[in-house]
C-alpha cells in the first residue's frame, strides 16, 4: 500500500468557491457555538436523540465544508505559486 496521500483533481470553476465556503463554514460553526445554551430547551421540546443527532450532522457538514474550502484553497495556491507554494506557506505560518 502506498504511503502518499491522494491529491484531488483541481477544478478551476470550483476553486472560485474556496474562500466563500471557508467563510460560510466559519459562520455555521460560530452559530452552533452561539446556540449551545438553547440546546437544553430544544432537547426538552424535541427529544435529546433528535437534537444531538441534528447537531452532530450540522457540525459535520460545516466541518466538511471548511475542509473542502481549505483544501481547494491550498490547491489553488499550489497552482498559482508553483513549486514554491509549500515554502511560501511555511514562511507565512512562522
Amino acid at each position: 500500500m502506498p504511503l502518499y496521500r491522494h491529491r484531488p483533481a483541481f477544478d478551476p470553476v470550483a476553486a472560485a468557491l474556496a474562500h466563500p465556503s471557508i467563510a460560510v463554514a466559519c459562520v455555521l460553526l460560530a452559530a452552533a457555538v452561539v446556540e449551545l445554551p438553547r440546546l437544553s430547551l430544544w432537547t426538552r421540546d424535541y427529544g435529546s436523540v433528535l437534537v444531538y443527532m441534528a447537531l452532530a450532522l450540522y457540525c459535520a457538514v460545516a466541518v466538511a465544508l471548511l475542509r473542502w474550502g481549505w483544501r481547494t484553497h491550498r490547491l489553488l495556491a499550489e497552482k498559482t505559486l508553483g513549486a514554491n507554494a509549500d515554502r511560501w506557506e511555511q514562511a507565512c505560518l512562522r
